[in-house]
């Protein structure tokens, strides 16, 4: 996998994404149903207006956490696993080394 800059793993965008609780619960529906799935099957998962899950599907797109095919006259919406776990991951290492006594960064 792809190591991620330290800089890019504290993207702002992707944490801002990411405080949102109704994207949290967006995402949830995402990865119960197998990490794909449209926008009416997203919406019908949450208790909020499809047009509110539409907004919150574009801001996580916009993070770089969600990509989005269009397949006919629906969008689907996908998690980008390798790009969540390379910021996280990328995290993990860093604070790993810092408890561990090593040089950050």
């Amino acid at each position: 996998m792809k190591r991620v800059a330290l800089d890019d793993a504290f993207n702002p965008e992707l944490f801002r994404a990411l405080a949102e609780p109704t994207r949290i619960q967006v995402l949830a529906v995402l990865m119960r149903a197998g990490g794909e799935a449209n926008v009416s099957a997203i919406a019908e998962g949450l208790p909020v207006d499809t047009s509110v899950v539409s907004r919150h599907l574009r801001e996580l797109v916009n993070a770089g956490i969600l990509d989005v095919e269009k397949r006919g006259r629906e969008r689907w919406y996908s998690l980008r696993y390798n790009s969540l776990i390379g910021h996280f991951a990328e995290l993990v290492r860093q604070l790993t080394a810092l408890r561990d006594g090593k040089a950050c960064c």
